[in-house]
């Protein structure tokens, strides 16, 4: 009988590691398909809504599932761009030109930059609003709104290689300035945001016990 059960567990355990790896691949072609596909269809803008879309559906699927206490796709996803992240800001770091860098560029970039913040912390905070959370909950949830990277990263060189593949030569310095504001924000918010999330979590957050409410 314990023989039965320990061949029954290895199995469950093999099926789970084939469907995990099978939601990682599904998950990582979908978002490359919604990426190429919306270029060749003409909206590359698209794409990037497609895999947020992919990303959520997905989520909300397995949800449903018995098998989600043990899903590891994250997990993967997390590790995965672990290595695209250097590449991707390495890229960026590429395309700027520091030849048409000023500091009037610098400064009034600097300025857009902590007016947009501004406005993106206040209405984190207005999210929070009608909910359970404490004032310390509230204001980290608030303070996530602070870190800009990711999203800069991927979207900074977009309107330099729309300009490029236009041979729109005279917006090309627009497109720099952009790029260049990108890099600043990236520098300015991502390393302070990401240290005080890290630093604040253990102090303005806790966890309930298991079968209480789960993380508050």
């Amino acid at each position: 009988m314990l023989e039965g059960d320990a061949v029954d567990s290895r199995s469950q355990a093999v099926s789970q590691k084939y469907t995990n790896g099978l939601r990682f691949t599904v998950t990582i072609l979908a978002g490359t398909l919604a990426v190429v596909g919306s270029r060749l269809v003409g909206y590359p803008s698209a794409g990037a809504l497609g895999c947020i879309m992919t990303s959520f559906v997905a989520g909300t699927g397995w949800k449903r599932r018995l098998d989600y206490d043990t899903n590891e796709v994250g997990a993967y996803l997390d590790l995965l761009w672990k290595f695209l992240k250097p590449v991707s800001f390495s890229l960026i770091g590429k395309e700027v030109n520091f030849d048409v860098l000023e500091g009037s560029m610098v400064l009034y970039g600097t300025i857009t930059l902590l007016v947009a913040v501004g406005f993106r912390l206040v209405f984190s905070y207005f999210s929070t609003l009608g909910s359970d959370l404490n004032w310390k909950e509230k204001a980290y949830v608030t303070l996530s709104g602070f870190p800009k990277a990711t999203v800069q990263a991927a979207l900074g060189p977009a309107a330099l290689d729309l300009a490029r593949s236009l041979n729109a030569t005279d917006e090309l310095e627009r497109a720099q300035t952009v790029l260049i504001v990108t890099v600043v924000a990236i520098i300015l918010t991502a390393p302070l945001g990401a240290l005080l999330m890290v630093k604040l979590a253990p102090k303005w957050l806790k966890k309930d016990p298991i079968g209480e409410g789960g993380v508050v």
